[in-house]
């Protein structure tokens, strides 16, 4: 499960790869949501109702963007799969997963506070707890023991 990067080759393992399929699955079933929704206003696949994140990424059709996102996930998931070339393409489609959970979580304060989820609770907070659930799982134990080893550091915009 390794990717290349500008700064090394990165691994994803437990909690954060978990997060990443998960949230990569959503994006998936998000696109073929958009896909529908285009054909029924006929307007471009990548037009503005989905999140911004590459040129040609965005103009893509669906097929070619659940091919980029097949081809990051080979290489990402299967070790004999060799990383393809690192290309601003590729990176958009590893992004894409961030870019419409980010969507997904605006639209969720955004209906939280006009009240449309009032009555669901299961919707009103499904995407803030994902991520929620992401940082105490990977990013806050690392914080935890980083403070512990090294003390918390003042921080200069308090």
């Amino acid at each position: 499960m390794t990717w290349h990067t500008n700064s090394g080759d990165r691994t994803l393992e437990g909690a954060e790869a978990e997060f990443y399929l998960t949230a990569m699955q959503h994006a998936v079933e998000y696109l073929k949501s958009l896909e529908e929704v285009a054909d029924e206003l006929d307007v471009e696949p990548g037009g503005s109702f989905a999140p911004r994140s590459d040129r040609m990424f965005d103009i893509a059709s669906f097929d070619q963007k659940v091919v980029l996102l097949h081809t990051w996930l080979s290489a990402f998931l299967d070790p004999n799969v060799e990383t393809p070339e690192l290309n601003n393409i590729l990176e958009a489609a590893a992004y894409f997963p961030f870019a419409v959970l980010s969507t997904e979580i605006a639209i969720e304060i955004e209906n939280e506070q006009t009240g449309e989820f009032a009555e669901n609770e299961t919707y009103r907070y499904f995407n803030r707890q994902f991520a929620w659930k992401a940082f105490e799982e990977y990013v806050h134990p690392s914080w935890t023991t980083a403070i512990e080893e090294y003390g918390e550091e003042k921080q200069a915009f308090r």
